[in-house]
């Protein structure tokens, strides 16, 4: 349930980030812990609408309160930000390795003890090289592997869509380059820093998140 728990907080300061008077100066470090906690996360800020988060909020409540089953897309979301910060995790571990030694699945395993990285062990081909260049292709790929669905039907699960969203407040969409570059200056964690950079690169379609060179440029990606 400890899965369940964590997308409950994570819809709670969508929530929160949505609704209350924050300024973006004080929205900032909030989003920056959002983004590590949730890589992907920023983009339903904007995209998904504020009704949405609050009927996943409620069903979460309801899950946890043991009045309804587990849906569909609470396990498939978890398992999306497990993924995501397991291929940042890797993704940040090859570009310290020698080009020679990005795919060792031995040196990695040596490396990490880590259960959400060490997913990655048997697949560093496809963080070091993922379809079209990025890394959430990587991980619908795998996810729909796991599942036997289609990407598209892993998409519609995990991945907000734009119809119907909400104005939001703009917050993400407001993070820059010079934002990200002063969050990993900062020593903000680097699933932030390459989410942040995502973010200032900008993107319409759940076919378009996190380039894998923008997330390579990230500041702070080399540093945890």
């Amino acid at each position: 349930m400890r899965a369940l728990e964590m997308l409950r907080e994570k819809y709670a300061e969508l929530r929160l980030l949505r609704t209350s008077a924050l300024s973006r100066q004080e929205a900032r470090p909030r989003l920056i812990r959002l983004a590590a906690r949730f890589p992907g996360a920023l983009r339903e800020l904007d995209a998904l609408p504020l009704e949405a988060v609050d009927a996943r909020l409620e069903a979460l409540d309801s899950v946890l309160a043991g009045r309804r089953k587990r849906e569909p897309w609470m396990d498939a979301t978890a398992r999306f930000h497990a993924l995501f910060r397991g291929a940042l995790a890797a993704k940040r571990w090859q570009a310290k390795a020698p080009p020679s030694a990005r795919c060792d699945r031995a040196r990695f395993e040596r490396d990490h003890d880590d259960p959400e990285i060490l997913q990655w062990s048997s697949a560093l081909d496809a963080i070091a090289a993922p379809p079209s260049g990025r890394l959430t292709a990587a991980i619908l790929s795998r996810m729909s592997c796991e599942q036997a669905c289609s990407i598209d039907d892993i998409r519609r699960l995990v991945l907000a869509s734009r119809e119907g969203a909400g104005p939001g407040r703009g917050y993400s969409l407001d993070v820059d380059a010079a934002g990200a570059a002063a969050a990993g200056a900062a020593g903000a964690p680097a699933g932030a820093a390459a989410e942040l950079s995502e973010l200032a690169a900008g993107f319409d379609s759940p076919d378009d998140a996190l380039p894998v060179d923008d997330a390579d440029a990230a500041p702070g990606l080399a540093d945890e």
